[in-house]
């Protein structure tokens, strides 16, 4: 949830330069702080609860955070596009590169920090949990971090390694904007695109900078992996461990481009892991490599984009005739329905972005289940999935979940609980490998979400014409 606070935010940003004025933002922002003050509040209720011995409380703490965040962002979104909040910042910096971008989105950074800083006696309880859990069945210990420790390790895993990056681009070209030598043009676009292409391009070397990560040290673990990744036909530059202090069991692959590109695991996950879990971890990395998942997720989010601005488009054409006299009071009122307009289409392609994203990024992650279970049982010289292989992913999939304190039934946006990706894969037992309905779904989604781009952008510029 973080994540897509952190991107909803700078595409208001982007939206908030082109915004009415306005001057409810101290009323928006006021909001927020009140809904931390009844966060703190509440969390501090369901914590007594929590002692004495009520494991739901958990859960509803994770809930009033989450709700928190939302409200945070909406709050935050309507400061920016009808607050006028991005011209008081601008008052308090100037139209200075970057700066006035950096104060604008201050308000919704600490907002992040806060929600943070406020779970973090609830995470504390799980580690101490986990910890007596672990010291048990003699897994892994590492010391427990103290509350502001914990709060930046957040803040740099799940908002910076995002906001470094974009504000590197944005720096770009705003900067390549402000002082270009002559008429804005072609050459001016292409100058912007070339560096955001180029900045976009070292991003893994900065994400593993902003994450804290070493090389994986020289031995038979690395071998194995670069044999895998070899075997897999992947191109892999390096293989860094994700140095999180116990806190976090997951892997990564970043990197569209062979180098840099980089195969980041997690401490917690080696150490806890064994071998052929750890190899379904890492051929799951590797499949969304070899079905260009990254790539295929720009082209569903673009797409839905143009969805939006065909919308868009014919909204437009459409007002003259919701102005007439034949209309009612308020929509003779050209600045009222403009307004409305602006402020559906705001929604609307959100809402767009939103649902198409959930739906390929959820596919997507289960073909990436199907391809660790079926390239291991083709390895294996089988045509068809073997179910000792499925039940080998299914069970990292749980593994990992209950290192992480997170329970199978959990629900994710991105994913889908845990839970309904291990039936996903015991259903996949004994299917062909050549044609597995996850594949053929992804196709459906990956190249129907193309037609319908082109499709749309083909309509916005015959309306254009």
């Amino acid at each position: 949830m973080s994540q897509l606070v952190v991107l909803v935010s700078i595409a208001a940003l982007s939206l908030a330069r082109a915004a009415p004025e306005g001057d409810a933002w101290p009323l928006a922002l006021a909001g927020m702080a009140l809904a931390h003050a009844v966060l703190w509040a509440r969390t501090r209720l369901l914590l007594r609860r929590v002692d004495r011995g009520d494991l739901f409380a958990l859960r509803s703490a994770d809930l009033w955070a989450e709700g928190v965040r939302l409200a945070d962002l909406a709050l935050f979104v309507y400061a920016l596009l009808s607050g006028g909040w991005l011209s008081a910042a601008r008052s308090l910096a100037g139209d200075l590169v970057l700066v006035d971008d950096v104060i604008a989105l201050a308000p919704i950074v600490l907002a992040l920090a806060g929600v943070w800083w406020t779970q973090e006696p609830v995470a504390r309880r799980v580690r101490e949990a986990m910890f007596m859990r672990e010291l048990d069945a003699g897994g892994p210990i590492y010391p427990s971090a103290s509350r502001p420790a914990w709060v930046w390790f957040q803040m740099r895993h799940q908002a910076l390694f995002l906001l470094v990056p974009l504000a590197l681009i944005s720096a770009w070209s705003e900067s390549v904007e402000r002082f270009w030598p002559g008429e804005p043009g072609l050459s001016l676009d292409a100058t912007r695109l070339a560096g955001a292409l180029a900045l976009l391009a070292v991003t893994p070397a900065i994400i593993v900078r902003v994450w804290s990560t070493v090389p994986l040290a020289r031995g038979p673990l690395l071998e194995h992996l670069r044999s895998l990744a070899r075997a897999q036909r992947v191109r892999v530059g390096s293989v860094r461990v994700w140095r999180t202090h116990g806190s976090l069991a997951n892997a990564a692959v970043l990197g569209v481009l062979p180098r840099p590109r980089y195969l980041v695991i997690s401490d917690l996950l080696l150490e806890s892991l064994n071998a052929d879990e750890v190899d379904a971890v890492v051929r799951h990395e590797f499949a969304h490599l070899r079905k260009r998942h990254m790539a295929w997720l720009g082209v569903i989010v673009a797409s839905s984009a143009c969805v939006a601005v065909l919308l868009a488009t014919l909204a437009e054409r459409a007002m003259p005739a919701l102005a007439s006299p034949d209309s009612g009071e308020v929509l003779r009122d050209p600045a009222t329905l403009a307004g409305a307009i602006d402020l559906g289409l705001v929604v609307l392609t959100g809402v767009l972005v939103f649902g198409a994203f959930m739906l390929a990024s959820r596919t997507f992650e289960w073909q990436a289940d199907a391809f660790a279970a079926s390239s291991a049982s083709r390895d294996a010289g089988s045509a068809v999935v073997r179910p000792e292989d499925a039940h080998v992913v299914a069970h990292t999939l749980g593994r990992i979940a209950h290192l992480n304190g997170v329970s199978s039934r959990r629900p994710s946006w991105r994913h889908g609980s845990i839970g309904l990706r291990q039936r996903r894969l015991g259903d996949l037992a004994g299917l062909p490998l050549g044609g597995l309905p996850i594949d053929r779904r992804a196709r459906v989604i990956a190249w129907g979400g193309l037609a319908v781009g082109l499709a749309s952008l083909a309509g916005v510029l015959l309306l254009g014409a």
